[in-house]
């Protein structure tokens, strides 16, 4: 058994906080008072480990002070264990195809407990996840049972959750830009080349039997972790975890996917143009290639990353006179995902956009910034981090996706500490790395009518418009 309460007592000037000058490169930091310095307590919360017979890791976390007693169950195999679509599929299936007859059966019981159940699945990690009152904390486990026995045997079942998926990625196709993106980024062999849930084809090709076998694959003792956080006790979470996360089988599987992180850039245009017939607005898509979940310099890209966000936005807000927002993410994984810089603009205004992107990008690899900036939003980011696990559900799916995904205990406890620490200069040698112009993709989708010959005239390369 392991018990874990890893705390950062550090003390920053409140001028970090406080100083809204600071935030841009060009002006002059205050200088705070000898007697300013505020200390900040940054913590995951008290983590105890135990195993249960069959082997499988649980991790619980004792939290009086929340009603909601949040279970996620996570699975080392996710969807490139398996062919494009099955996974995705067998995932979005299981808990209707699992969990209707059951709820039929208890529906009163059901209602009077509130309690919720949920399933998806990653390239790296499939999840079965509840939440429920935590006196109900047995009825839930027996509820995540039923999913993770699975057998699919309802076709009709099988064919909404395939609608469903394919509806996903036709929504994705014609707004979001990010298909296009991971095309320009990744080879068509690559699992980050396309979405998780594989193509209509794919989906189409997947069958009962390859769902059932993924399922009873993934989730079985050899590579299953549960995370428990809620008003539930340590005995009574070992009693019926035992009882039932306990009963899972062992299986022997096949060794996961080597990572590919180290895949060449597929080849692509400057620029991509997603052609929208008549669209007022534009989605401006920056997207490259991060590290994946375990890398040393993840904690520095994530904030080289969140640098380019904000500057961008202060940039958009100035030059352009709106208050588009842009938002930023690093994707998890063990081959290296990719990370994203997304905006909606009016569709003038995107030819623009991405030259402050870019530019905004340049910016942040030449350390043309202050490092008090850097130093707000490392806190920022940490304190993030740390909140996440003021919600029960979003703590155990936190705990029980690293662990799956291979991030040691002692990692995952300390990443609000790392995170708060990197400094400037591990953050533009990141940048640099990473953020170099050559192995970024823009995606923008829009009127090609309007937006094309704007867009060449950045003289940033061929434009390839994509219907």
């Amino acid at each position: 058994m392991i018990r874990s309460r890893p705390t950062l007592a550090f003390a920053l000037a409140l001028a970090l906080l406080l100083d809204a000058t600071a935030t841009r490169a060009d002006a002059p930091p205050r200088t705070a008072p000898a007697d300013s310095a505020v200390t900040f307590t940054l913590a995951t919360p008290e983590i105890t480990e135990f195993k249960l017979s069959n082997g499988v890791q649980v991790f619980h976390v004792l939290r009086p002070d929340l009603p909601i007693v949040a279970v996620h169950v996570a699975s080392s195999r996710g969807s490139t264990s398996a062919e494009p679509g099955v996974a995705v599929l067998a995932s979005e299936a299981a808990v209707s195809s699992a969990y209707d007859a059951y709820w039929l059966r208890n529906r009163r019981r059901f209602n009077q407990r509130g309690a919720r159940l949920d399933s998806d699945s990653h390239r790296d990690v499939t999840s079965v996840s509840g939440e429920t009152l935590s006196p109900n904390f047995p009825e839930l486990a027996d509820d995540l049972m039923e999913v993770l026995n699975a057998d699919y045997g309802d076709g009709d079942t099988i064919s909404a959750a395939r609608q469903r998926r394919k509806s996903a990625i036709e929504h994705d196709a014609r707004a979001s830009g990010v298909p296009l993106a991971r095309e320009a980024l990744y080879p068509k062999a690559h699992p980050h080349a396309h979405a998780a849930e594989g193509s209509f084809a794919d989906l189409d090709a997947v069958s009962a039997s390859a769902m059932r076998a993924f399922w009873a694959n993934a989730f079985s003792a050899g590579s299953v972790t549960v995370a428990i956080v809620g008003a539930v006790s340590l005995d009574e979470a070992r009693r019926v975890s035992e009882r039932t996360f306990g009963t899972l089988p062992m299986r022997a599987l096949p060794t996961p996917p080597a990572s590919s992180a180290l895949t060449p850039l597929s080849p692509g245009p400057a620029i991509l143009l997603l052609d929208r017939p008549g669209a007022t607005q534009a989605r401006v898509v920056v997207s490259g290639r991060a590290v994946e979940a375990k890398h040393r310099r993840r904690a520095a890209l994530r904030l080289a990353v969140r640098l380019v966000q904000s500057e961008l936005q202060s940039r958009l807000v100035a030059g352009h006179g709106s208050s588009y927002e842009v938002t930023s993410s690093v994707d998890t994984g063990t081959a290296a995902p990719p990370f994203w810089l997304r905006s909606n603009v009016e569709s003038v205004e995107a030819p623009g956009a991405v030259q402050e992107a870019l530019a905004t990008i340049q910016q942040i690899r030449r350390g043309d910034f202050s490092p008090h900036w850097a130093a707000r939003l490392a806190l920022l980011l940490a304190v993030e981090r740390s909140r996440e696990f003021e919600t029960s559900g979003r703590a155990a799916k936190l705990i029980a996706g690293a662990m799956a995904q291979g991030i040691s205990f002692k990692a995952f406890a300390e990443q609000p500490a790392l995170m708060a620490r990197v400094p400037k200069a591990d953050a533009v040698a990141a940048a640099r790395d990473y953020l170099d112009p050559a192995l970024l993709r823009v995606v923008v989708v829009g009127d090609a009518s309007l937006l094309r010959p704007k867009l060449e005239a950045l003289g940033l390369g061929k434009v390839t418009v994509r219907k």
